[in-house]
């Protein structure tokens, strides 16, 4: 069984204030599920806790009886059960952003459902899987209001997440790798991202645009265009970079980059 590492801490409410998280962790034999859940603005409604707990057990049962199953499918039956037991609505309910990471003999299989990444390191470089229809919606300001947000919510103009509509999992983000060609893969909870003061391990702004690019899956050529510096400039960061966090290769600095929040996928040429 490959090496397993969680980190947690404590949610934040909207008065800024700690919280319990609404985070829930699975570890299975040869798979790891990550679910945030996300509470309804029905104060009738239980929390997303709630609703991202007994998800996360469902889900957790179906693969525990199915090690091999479809993943897409495995989730459609947790989210019809939880459902069904608890007499949920559509747009009225609880949810929660899912992420799962599941390894077989001959691949490693990935699933995001809303804004929960997962991010693979290998021989292809860096592969982030992730669903940002939610983030679109929101920087169009097309969800200023609780009634955008139900009106939005699983539906072909909006976004989808795990909530009282089962055929949801169908809209899932996928990836496949070759299980030799992976060496290291993160899951991530989804949390609205931070303009920072500072970065961690004591990184200059200019060294944490290079780790941000690098893990990205940019090489040291691309980044040196992007920046309009010199590949020696470059490699000078990326050794500073190595030291500062403790690491000794491009899957550790990307590891610790997306600990710390710092990350996006690398440009595609033309755009």
């Amino acid at each position: 069984m490959p090496e397993i590492a969680i980190a947690e801490r404590a949610g934040v409410g909207a008065d800024g204030h700690p919280r319990p998280t609404e985070d829930h962790v699975v570890v299975l034999d040869n798979a790891v599920l990550v679910l945030d859940g996300a509470t309804s603005s029905d104060p009738s409604q239980p929390p997303g806790g709630w609703y991202a707990e007994r998800l996360a057990r469902h889900l957790g049962d179906g693969l525990r009886a199915a090690p091999e199953a479809d993943l897409a499918e495995a989730l459609t039956r947790a989210i019809g059960e939880v459902t069904a037991d608890n007499r949920l609505l559509p747009r009225h309910s609880p949810s929660s952003t899912v992420a799962a990471v599941r390894w077989l003999d001959d691949r490693v299989d990935a699933l995001v459902l809303a804004d929960s990444p997962v991010a693979a390191f290998g021989r292809f470089g860096v592969d982030v899987v992730s669903d940002d229809r939610l983030a679109r919606l929101r920087r169009r300001g097309l969800l200023q209001t609780g009634a955008d947000v139900r009106r939005r919510r699983n539906a072909h103009d909006g976004f989808w997440v795990a909530e009282a509509e089962p055929g949801a999992a169908a809209h899932a983000v996928r990836r496949s790798w070759a299980r030799a060609d992976v060496e290291a893969v993160l899951l991530a909870a989804g949390h609205p991202a931070r303009r920072r003061a500072s970065f961690p391990a004591g990184l200059t702004a200019r060294e944490a645009e290079v780790l941000r690019l690098l893990a990205g899956g940019g090489s040291n050529r691309e980044i040196a265009r992007a920046l309009s510096i010199s590949e020696k400039t470059v490699r000078n960061h990326v050794e500073h970079i190595y030291a500062k966090a403790g690491v000794t290769n491009r899957t550790g600095a990307g590891l610790f980059a997306l600990e710390h929040g710092i990350t996006s996928a690398f440009p595609a040429a033309g755009r």
